[in-house]
């Protein structure tokens, strides 16, 4: 891919934008082309530092798994094409973000530590694109600026969310004052097969750790704190085979135990009812912090 030739043909063809349109649509293309590489957490040490070190060439793109400091070095050189100043600030962390200055504005950009990978593809509001000091005009802005692109459409996608979930608790509450339940588990597992047709119809996401916060950011938001009591979701990976990545989700019942394993299906990650063989081989040759107890759960 080259992302160079691309940025500046798509920007030529609108003469109308001003520098802070420019540098947004910027940050929500390379957030929509790029995810997070899930082998940073799991990887040795020097197979880390290879990732932290990795640089890509914007006229010859060859992966688009990557983190905090390749994408940093990507969009400061990317900036860089249309004449805005832009500097990689590292934290005590190691942690990499963007400082870009327009007119005599300052702003920050940080693509992984707020998820935008992920939330972009989605189209939910941003969290690491914002003034680098207070600007009480900037959200409105932001917001604008968004419209304009036809990222936002009605709602972000987070908007849309909390609306949902209010019928949701509606619901929740109808129900509780009739049948003085907790909870029902019918509904929870109507939540669940929400869930897994959203993960595994959308063509936005594919990869692991985008799917991996759908899933997160679709069950924090939909399950009720009693019904989050009753699902256990683990990663379990391996590298040393071949380089792999799944989660299982465990979800108690009085019926019994439903087990769902997220995993690569045609390269996209969608979400299935896991079998023993899934289980027994998954636990046999993955790592996993509770590997014990989702043998436990094992039907």
């Amino acid at each position: 891919m080259n992302l160079k030739e691309e940025v500046l043909r798509h920007i030529s063809s609108h003469p109308e934008w001003d520098l802070f349109t420019k540098a947004r649509w910027i940050y929500l293309k390379t957030c929509s082309i790029f995810s997070y590489d899930w082998k940073y957490f799991y990887a040795s040490k020097e197979t880390k530092k290879e990732i932290y070190q990795l640089e890509l060439d914007i006229e010859n793109i060859e992966t688009t798994d990557i983190i905090c400091s390749t994408w940093c070095d990507l969009f400061v050189k990317l900036l860089n094409l249309i004449h805005i100043e832009a500097w990689i600030v590292t934290d005590a962390t190691l942690h990499c973000y963007v400082l870009f200055k327009i007119d005599e504005n300052i702003y920050r950009a940080d693509a992984t530590k707020g998820y935008d990978f992920s939330r972009v593809k989605i189209g939910c509001s941003t969290n690491g694109f914002y003034p680098f000091k207070p600007d009480i005009f900037f959200a409105s802005r932001l917001t604008s600026c968004d419209v304009f692109l036809r990222y936002k459409q009605k709602w972000y996608v987070d908007e849309a969310i909390k609306h949902i979930n209010e019928d949701f608790r509606k619901e929740n509450y109808t129900n509780n004052r009739e049948f003085g339940q907790a909870f029902d588990y019918e509904q929870l597992f109507y939540k669940i097969s929400l869930i897994q047709s959203l993960i595994n119809t959308t063509r936005k996401i594919k990869g692991f750790h985008d799917t991996d916060f759908y899933l997160s950011y679709l069950g924090r938001n939909l399950f009720t704190c009693i019904e989050k009591n009753e699902l256990l979701i683990q990663s379990f990976w391996n590298l040393q085979e071949y380089e792999d990545i799944i989660d299982f989700v465990v979800v108690r019942n009085h019926d019994g135990k439903h087990i769902y394993v997220l995993k690569d299906v045609n390269h996209k990650y969608c979400l299935l009812e896991a079998t023993n063989d899934d289980i027994d081989f998954y636990t046999s040759h993955y790592q996993g912090k509770y590997e014990n107890l989702i043998l436990q759960y094992k039907k």
